[in-house]
């Protein structure tokens, strides 16, 4: 398994932890942060932090396959 497989793996095993039901039932208390329930912030930002990871590791497989290639 290369590294960046294992990066994605982890990535996603990390993600699955925080998105169970210890975890979020932490911020299911009916709180609101600017009128928002705090549970739907913690969801959104979860995810856009996993798009904005994948992408910064997908981009260094990319990166680096380029490198050797003419343009």
């Amino acid at each position: 398994m290369s590294r960046i497989s294992a990066k994605l793996i982890t990535l996603t095993l990390i993600y699955i932890v925080l998105f169970n039901y210890p975890i979020l039932g932490i911020f299911t208390k009916g709180q609101l942060w600017f009128g928002i329930p705090v549970v739907f912030i913690y969801v959104f930002m979860l995810w856009f932090l996993f798009i904005i990871i994948t992408r910064s590791i997908i981009s260094v497989v990319d990166n680096s396959q380029n490198v050797g290639k003419k343009q």
